[in-house]
């Protein structure tokens, strides 16, 4: 390969927000945690019943905005996500000052309502964070920076 001769004349992107394809049949309500299918990356909000979390599906991010595509195809719409930041969020659980730092989790028992501070490895899990800081004993500041993780297997 030669020395470059010229400028890069590529696109700048911040990695600050994202934009995903969402599901058939899917409504992702802004400030919830999105994620991406392991089978085709669409993206959808863990509900605890119809749309859960499974092996190899990833954490997006937040939902930036409401998207509604209950009435769409897979990918009829997307979802804008933030990827990176701290944000309020409620969380399941006893909130203290003393758990900052400890990791926030989803899974398909705290639903897309609410993060935990439990680790359950049994249910499909993804740390989306840690805990950066308290607000009341049920929502804290959560920092995502850096948390695109794959969902564990189930033990």
């Amino acid at each position: 390969m030669s020395a470059r001769t010229s400028n890069n004349e590529g696109t700048y992107l911040d990695g600050v927000m994202g934009d995903h394809p969402v599901l058939a049949a899917e409504i992702i309500y802004k400030n919830t945690p999105v994620f991406l299918k392991a089978s085709g990356r669409k993206a959808f909000s863990n509900d605890g019943s119809t749309n859960t979390l499974a092996s190899g599906d990833v954490f997006a991010g937040i939902a930036y905005e409401k998207v509604d595509n209950s009435a769409g195809l897979d990918g009829a719409k997307d979802v804008r996500v933030l990827r990176k930041g701290v944000i309020e969020m409620d969380i399941l659980g006893t909130v203290t000052a003393a758990k900052v730092g400890d990791p926030v989790y989803v899974n398909n028992v705290s639903d897309d309502a609410a993060a935990t501070l439990t680790s359950d490895t049994g249910n499909q899990e993804v740390q989306i964070g840690v805990l950066a800081g308290y607000v009341s004993a049920s929502r804290g500041l959560v920092d995502i920076t850096g948390f695109a993780w794959t969902v564990s297997d189930a033990a």
